[in-house]
């Protein structure tokens, strides 16, 4: 029997594939995802882009929930139309990513692994290597690409997803890895919701997204420095990287209540929805709301991120003892701590123009 979660009201449809109907807006209508092949025999790569037309090697390790992480390599991508032309003389049906798609001004890249589902969003040049790509839509807005990456990478997706493919088991067990239809299906928000309730989630996204950032560029500068706190030699790294995890959870927290509110979950659905995942319940979500979404008051402002630690917010004097003769360096840590705060607290651009692929998407 399939499950059956109402996140429309009372009035609204079950949660089935044949069931949401038109009262959603779903990664479909935001996104064109597909996934097309990298070529079969290796292209010359560098550590860094050195032609106009390089573009990212994305494999699977790289693709992380709201990042790119680790070490990529660039190639060029006439190179790879290059081997594909080659082997189209084969007989062979595979296509590679053109390059409106892998260079479109703004792309969501989802790793081919399904347990988690991870999505980051990306702006300069990809080439997923044996993962998926998502396009926006022509005249979707820019903010929705944002609330796309925040459901798909949030328990909310995760559980839509498992949904999706328990009503409509794949008819074979491979291809294995990322269903396309089913990430189609996974609504984004409910239609009809207010303006302001997407703007939040896009910025939290933006948030979560910038803070992976900082902490990539931040933590490795604060290695080696001491502080001397009340007679104990502290580590700044372990500082920071403990500051860092405290704004991870707040901001997913505050995302998972507003993503709850986008889409329209009320207790008894979410509570049916994320017993497919075994999670525990919105922590902020104590009574079952009756009201109707457009009535309920407004969430309390989301307050700012605070990476900086209360002692380092001086613009001259860095808080504790300089134990190992780097007061200097610890001062340009900083700098750069405080840039990035400001960053992570900046509103994401709104509108972004894009034109459309000239080709239908593939899963």
């Amino acid at each position: 029997m399939p499950l059956a979660v109402d996140i429309g009201g009372a009035a609204g449809p079950p949660l089935t594939s044949e069931g949401l109907g038109d009262r959603f807006i779903r990664i479909a209508e935001v996104l064109q995802v597909m996934r097309k092949h990298p070529p079969s025999q290796g292209v010359p790569t560098a550590p860094d882009a050195e032609q106009s037309d390089d573009c990212m090697i994305l494999h699977q390790q790289n693709i992380q929930s709201y990042r790119i992480e680790g070490e990529v390599a660039w190639a060029s991508h006439s190179e790879i139309l290059r081997v594909f032309d080659e082997w189209k003389g084969q007989g062979t049906h595979n296509r590679p990513y053109l390059h409106s798609e892998v260079f479109a001004p703004v792309k969501v890249v989802l790793a081919e692994w399904d347990d988690p589902i991870r999505a980051a969003l990306v702006w300069g040049p990809v080439y997923p290597w044996q993962n998926k790509l998502g396009l926006l839509r022509p005249g979707q807005p820019l903010w929705r690409a944002y609330a796309s990456v925040a459901v798909l990478n949030s328990k909310y997706g995760q559980a839509y997803y498992r949904a999706f493919l328990k009503s409509n088991p794949p008819k074979a067990t491979k291809p294995h890895g990322l269903k396309a239809a089913a990430v189609n299906q996974i609504p984004i928000a409910r239609r009809g919701h207010a303006p302001a309730e997407l703007d939040r989630v896009a910025e939290l996204a933006h948030q979560m997204m910038a803070l992976h950032e900082a902490a990539e560029e931040c933590l490795p500068r604060l290695r080696g420095m001491l502080r001397r706190v009340n007679g104990y030699s502290l580590s700044f790294e372990q500082l920071y990287r403990d500051s860092f995890e405290k704004q991870f959870q707040a901001v997913q927290r505050r995302l998972d209540d507003e993503l709850r509110r986008l889409l329209g979950l009320g207790e008894t659905e979410e509570q049916e929805l994320l017993e497919l995942l075994r999670l525990p319940k919105s922590e902020s979500l104590q009574t079952e709301m009756f009201e109707p979404w457009d009535m309920l008051p407004p969430l309390p402002p989301t307050p700012p991120v605070r990476i900086l630690l209360d002692e380092d917010r001086s613009p001259v004097e860095v808080g504790g003892e300089d134990v190992n003769g780097k007061q200097a360096e610890i001062r340009e840590a900083l700098k750069l701590l405080r840039y990035w705060e400001e960053i992570v607290n900046s509103r994401p651009p709104r509108e972004l123009e894009t034109r459309a692929v000239s080709e239908a998407a593939t899963a």
